[in-house]
């Protein structure tokens, strides 16, 4: 059975006033009519406990801070917090001692009150996931204390329009998560192994781009293709071997000729020296040449700094009211100052223009040195150059001294020995120079070999993640509960429409007569009802004593009845609700919590749940505060959400 997570009371405190609502184990009911706080109770329980809250005019105005007393797992706390707070003063009711400060946001150097709660009861603090399911990578996102609180709070704009936040592909992601951990369906080693997967695919693509910038300077340098490098390197060992052949000749000869070995001794080292020479031409010229490259694309970094750190600026006197990718307003002050009004991060002024600064004065020094090496290898080639032309001018008065010396006449070998040793010199320069390009392309292959080898590590984690998965499945029979558990209780709701109904296994989704949540009418209640059905399916589960479920036994509803109409059959599907409920109540009511907001609810119901709060314009939720009645707005657009 989950561990329990038990709400005890909620107080509320404006300046004046304070109101203190106490709650029970079992079922609680929060009556009222339109606008009397019922959905601004909820939230600001959600609120109290570090979460965001989206609070109405007369909440923001007037509200001056929440505390809440609860259980969690073994823990007994009392939560205070203020209102735009970003931390929670916590108090241990069991030892009667001050934890001090928790933070609700990601603040550094501070306990935070997410894993604290996952902690408490018995669920992973510290648990991230990739942030795609489908093609993971290293990027992961944590799963925290909010996303399971999404399977604990069904709020009244998500009641009929989405099943714990499915229609976004981020917090789907966490949702299926969440889902396998409470229900066993994962463990600690499927979910490393899904991370450990994503992280082997980012390697394999970081090295894919390496050698597409590999293959991208051979093209910029000109240099062919590894089949046309093949067979211009299978021609020059032919043309070698043919060289050494005439060289051998040539030598031959010279022997022959009565050229002297210490004649032959002298032009051998002179030659010898400059072809290690020419050698050192070759690598410097591609020294340089790879010079000019990085240099280039450092030109091309500081462009995009400087155009980026432009769009910074110019956005940098900006104050955004409304968030850029949902098109909600921002709330002024949502942030301590000192942080960036979107993001909350900490910033210094300029941040970004002395980042933008800094970095360009890197690249600058960068080029700098790169310059500067080009220019001393420029000027160590123009050396070697001139060196190589003293060199041959050596070999060739080498040459000419043993033609015009007193030995035996041997200038018709000379001649020929001069232009074997040259062209033996010619080929090896030109295989040795394919040979430095087939290296590079050996690089380039060997990325992509390494890249696919990491695919294959992937591809082997993800199905042993399958196999554990298939196991814990075939292990744990809870899937097939939970379906059973949902088609029961939608089937004892009394609708006209619905025949069969189970739970999803692959996504674990409602399906209702073979059609998905997304494609059900809204009229006459139908999503209000599925959902609602999951939800009290799910607490039920964690109900179970022969279960291993991890979902705490706290469930909080607003409005069940949404949507649902006045006529004889909506108040028997009424009716069957509340019955559910009493039944539920009856059997387990120390061992969970339910809390509901309704308009109202049967009479007869009010005689067995556990406590009725009830709310009306003359006794509003928040203390003090003079309500209009019905005339008082209640359009969810005139609602802010805090952190």
């Amino acid at each position: 059975m989950g561990k329990r997570l038990v709400i005890e009371s909620l107080e509320v405190r404006t300046d004046t006033r304070s109101v203190t609502y106490v709650f029970r184990t079992g079922v609680n009911a929060v009556t009222g009519p339109v606008g009397s706080g019922k959905s601004s109770m909820l939230e600001l329980l959600k609120y109290s406990l570090g979460g965001s809250a989206k609070v109405m005019p007369a909440v923001r105005d007037n509200v001056q801070s929440v505390k809440v007393k609860f259980r969690a797992g073994d823990e007994h706390w009392e939560f205070t917090r203020a209102l735009r707070s970003h931390v929670v003063q916590v108090f241990d009711l069991k030892t009667q001692e001050s934890l001090g400060e928790w933070a609700a946001t990601n603040r550094q150097n501070s306990r935070k009150v997410g894993p604290a709660l996952l902690d408490a009861l018995g669920l992973p603090p510290d648990w991230r996931i990739p942030k795609s399911r489908k093609n993971p990578t290293d990027e992961t996102v944590p799963v925290s204390f909010w996303d399971v609180h999404k399977y604990l709070y069904l709020d009244q704009n998500s009641i009929d329009a989405s099943v714990i936040g499915h229609k976004d592909a981020n917090l789907n992601n966490k949702r299926i998560a969440v889902f396998e951990l409470i229900y066993g369906l994962a463990n600690a080693r499927t979910v490393e192994l899904l991370t450990e997967r994503g992280k082997r695919r980012a390697e394999a693509s970081a090295l894919r781009k390496s050698a597409e910038a590999v293959s991208a300077f051979l093209q910029d340098m000109g240099d062919p293709d590894p089949a046309e490098l093949t067979a211009r390197k299978a021609g020059l060992l032919i043309e070698l071997g043919r060289s050494k052949d005439a060289l051998n000749e040539a030598r031959n000869a010279a022997q022959s000729g009565l050229v002297s070995a210490e004649t032959l001794n002298a032009l051998g080292s002179k030659r010898a020296h400059l072809e290690d020479l020419l050698a050192q031409r070759d690598a410097l010229q591609v020294a340089v040449a790879e010079a000019k490259s990085v240099t280039a694309q450092l030109n091309l970094e500081e462009q995009r700094i400087k155009r980026s750190s432009g769009a910074s600026r110019s956005l940098s006197g900006l104050e955004f009211v409304q968030c850029p990718r949902c098109l909600q307003g921002l709330p002024y002050g949502r942030f301590d100052d000192g942080h960036c009004h979107l993001c909350g991060q900490a910033q210094e002024p300029d941040a970004n223009d002395n980042a933008a600064d800094s970095l360009l004065k890197v690249l600058r020094e960068q080029r700098r040195e790169t310059k500067d090496l080009a220019d001393a290898d420029e000027a160590t080639l123009e050396g070697v150059s001139a060196q190589i032309e003293l060199a041959e001018q050596a070999v060739l008065s080498q040459l000419r001294a043993a033609s015009n010396s007193d030995e035996p006449r041997a200038l018709p070998y000379i001649g020929s020995l001069e232009q074997a040793v040259a062209q033996v010199a010619v080929t090896e320069a030109a295989i040795q120079r394919i040979d430095d390009v087939e290296k590079r392309w050996a690089t380039h292959d060997g990325l992509h070999k390494e890249a696919d080898n990491l695919d294959v590590i992937a591809r082997g984690m993800a199905k042993e993640e399958s196999r554990i998965k298939l196991g814990l499945r075939e292990d744990t029979p809870l899937l097939a509960g939970l379906s059973e558990l949902f088609d029961e209780i939608l089937r004892g709701l009394r609708d006209p429409w619905f025949n069969k109904a189970h739970v999803d296994t692959t996504d674990y989704l409602p399906i209702v007569d073979g059609e998905p949540f997304d494609m059900l009418a809204v009229g006459g209640g139908r999503k209000t009802i599925v959902n609602l059905a999951y939800h009290v399916a799910n607490l039920y589960m964690s109900l179970s004593e022969r279960t291993d479920m991890l979902l705490p036994t706290l469930l909080i509803v607003d409005s069940p009845r949404k949507n649902v109409g006045e006529g004889a059959l909506d108040r028997a599907v009424v009716e069957s609700i509340y019955s559910r409920l009493r039944t539920l109540q009856d059997a387990s009511r120390d061992d969970f919590q339910m809390i509901f907001a309704d308009n109202d609810m049967p009479t007869e119901a009010s005689k067995w749940v556990s406590q009725h709060i009830s709310l009306d314009y003359d006794n509003p939720f928040v203390p003090g505060v003079v309500h209009r009645g019905e005339q008082e707005p209640n359009d969810p657009k005139t609602a802010e959400e805090i952190d």
